[in-house]
């Protein structure tokens, strides 16, 4: 799954009446100190340009976006100073960017007289965020502290000065009471990480997890009844097709209990993609087996407890490239799958081939013979 980008763009209105020269506003406040709105004290924690990895609103990751999706991060601190509950209501998706609502970003002008260029706030596609966003209004304590950050668009090079406008109103303050920050147009740059290769391990959290094989396989299934497994004693017990099987391996290498759950079975599956680039890119769907009560030989029942230092191994059923398919696949899975946040990123080498078909005699002789034909 992958989220797309929709931007919205925030207008500062300036106007004047007066004959005489307006006064000039105040400073903003300096990029290292903080604001006060509506008793909370608002910091930024810092700016950073990135590729964002994308969670849905109950924290699953989705796919990051294309390396020429590279957004502007500002994090923000707020510290509840006073001593009542804040409520705090995020404008991340605003359908419109307004100062009295929405965090904006300006380039400041080279002359006080001039106008702002106002910094195009970026809109995620409904209901996904960063792992870092907060998601939905929520409750600051007294004395407590609360992360969040806003995407921008990024800022032309030659823009050496920036400005941040936040609203008193996203925490039940005054429209029109807005703190304003100068920020340097010089963000942390933070690059994405290469997807691994083949037998190379990605650590997300408490989990180690690689990749060991990607094979054209007939697959052989298990009757799942309860908490016992049967094997199938009939011709079928195999996929008709071959069905492209990719082995991983996992492990707790955290203190704690993880809770797995691969979702073989799930009607839905997401945190888990694949895709084939040959020529053109072609998403492969998971491959459910049609017997609703089957998995994979080799698969895990989930959800399962994987208690600190244990490894497991897996495998998930995709449907079959086109026949003589060959190029690289991109496989992702989502950490909420292994009990953790982040995104496990592959890129594996792919040829398709013919598979051996399976030997079906083991099965065929565990079948009634059929009634002898009647004696003329």
């Amino acid at each position: 799954m992958v989220a797309t980008f929709f931007l919205t763009m925030g207008l500062l209105t300036l106007s004047g009446c007066s004959k005489d020269p307006p006064p000039p506003p105040p400073a903003p406040t300096a990029f290292d100190a903080a604001a006060t709105l509506n008793g909370v004290e608002v910091s930024i924690a810092g700016i950073e340009s990135l590729v964002p990895e994308l969670v849905d609103a109950n924290g699953r990751s989705a796919l990051i976006t294309s390396g020429s999706d590279r957004i502007f991060v500002v994090r923000l601190q707020y510290k509840n100073d006073g001593t009542a509950e804040v409520n705090y209501t995020p404008r991340h998706n605003a359908a419109t960017g307004q100062p009295d609502t929405t965090p904006l970003l300006f380039v400041m002008p080279e002359k006080p007289e001039d106008r702002m260029t106002p910094i195009q706030n970026v809109r995620l596609a409904d209901n996904f965020f960063t792992p870092r966003q907060v998601m939905s209004p929520t409750k600051i304590a007294p004395g407590a502290i609360l992360n969040d950050e806003y995407l921008f668009s990024v800022p032309p090079k030659d823009a050496t000065a920036l400005m941040l406008s936040i609203p008193a109103t996203i925490f039940g303050g005054t429209a029109g009471d807005n703190a304003k920050f100068a920020l340097p147009n010089t963000p942390k740059r933070i690059e994405v990480e290469p997807f691994a290769g083949l037998n190379t391990p990605v650590t997300r959290g408490a989990i180690k997890l690689q990749v060991n094989a990607i094979t054209d396989e007939y697959v052989e299934a298990v009757k799942v009844s309860g908490k016992t497994e049967e094997e199938m004693k009939y011709p079928y017990a195999y996929t008709v097709e071959p069905i492209l099987k990719v082995s991983v391996e996992f492990t707790n290498i955290g203190k704690e209990d993880l809770i797995y759950a691969p979702g073989h079975r799930d009607n839905e599956s997401i945190g888990v993609k694949m895709d084939i680039v040959s020529g053109q890119e072609l998403t492969l769907r998971r491959f459910k087996l049609a017997d609703a009560k089957a998995i994979a030989k080799e698969q895990l029942k989930g959800p399962m407890t994987v208690k600190p230092g244990e490894t497991y191994k897996d495998v998930f059923l995709f449907q079959r490239p086109p026949a003589g398919g060959a190029g690289k696949v991109t496989l992702a899975f989502s950490g909420h799958i292994f009990g953790v946040q982040g995104l496990f990123g592959f890129q594996l080498p792919y040829k398709s081939y013919e598979p051996t078909p399976p030997d079906l005699e083991p099965y065929k002789k565990d079948l009634p013979l059929p009634a002898p034909e009647p004696v003329p």
